[in-house]
């Protein structure tokens, strides 16, 4: 993998779509209600809780068109984490779709359009919300050829938020593929990247990387180091927003 990464975010800010979708911010998201899972599971994939545990999407069903795929991952996860996971579904797909860089992807501009306007204009999205209250101005959106596209508009991110949005995938993603639970002490590290350098990083994690696409929606690829839960980790959302997340076990004391 390259030595050096982009901050969370290209800028210390957030590019988000037009100023006139922020209007008339204020319900919270609703929780969502999990399905019974079938599969036998005795710890909750996300938190290693031993309860009672329900089906989870480790990637939000709400980031795909309808008819969704059948290939979806699903893990158990217990009524706390789901009910967590339930706002920040809806939270990590606003900060996607309004991300200036998704929206040559007709799938993301479409959920845009249909979902995020009518999530912001009812005052349910978290994130509008959140950035309305941010001082935000409008900058030129420009190629990498320097070729102008159009304004968007510039505010500050809960950079927090996203890195333990995306440190619960990963835990979900291994789950699913490992059947071995990450434990809560594992240290992430998360980093977005520049989509013009995912080429080369898909490379560098060489041949024996474990590998998962659903279709122009989400992908993923990790390799794993023999000391356990050291991992590394290339996710991208709508072939366009890119992320890599590291894992370390927990520090000897």
């Amino acid at each position: 993998m390259p030595t050096q990464a982009a901050p969370l975010v290209p800028r210390p800010c957030h590019l988000t779509r037009l100023a006139a979708d922020f209007a008339s911010l204020a319900a919270e998201a609703p929780v969502r209600r999990p399905h019974t899972m079938s599969r036998k599971q005795s710890r909750c994939s996300y938190c290693g809780s031993e309860t009672r545990l329900t089906r989870d999407h480790v990637i939000p069903q709400n980031l795909f068109p309808k008819p969704r795929p059948a290939t979806v991952i699903t893990v158990g996860a217990c009524s706390p984490c789901q009910q967590l996971k339930a706002k920040d579904d809806q939270f990590l797909r606003d900060y996607l779709l309004m991300d200036a860089v998704a929206g040559n992807n007709p799938i993301a501009s479409d959920l845009y359009d249909r979902k995020v306007r009518r999530s912001i204009s009812r005052g349910s999205s978290e994130l509008a919300r959140h950035l309305q209250a941010q001082p935000f101005r409008r900058v030129p959106l420009v190629t990498p050829a320097g070729l102008y596209v159009d304004f968007v508009i510039e505010a500050p991110l809960p950079q927090d938020r996203v890195a333990a949005i995306l440190t619960r995938v990963v835990r979900g993603l291994y789950y699913s593929s490992r059947r071995n639970l990450m434990p809560a002490s594992v240290r992430s590290k998360v980093l977005r990247r520049s989509p013009a350098d995912f080429a080369s990083m898909l490379d560098a994690l060489g041949p024996n990387r474990r590998q998962r696409v659903m279709g122009a929606v989400f992908g993923c690829a990790f390799l794993e180091d023999p000391v356990p839960f050291r991992t590394i980790w290339l996710l991208w959302f709508f072939e366009s927003v890119v992320f890599t997340v590291e894992t370390e076990p927990p520090a000897a004391v």
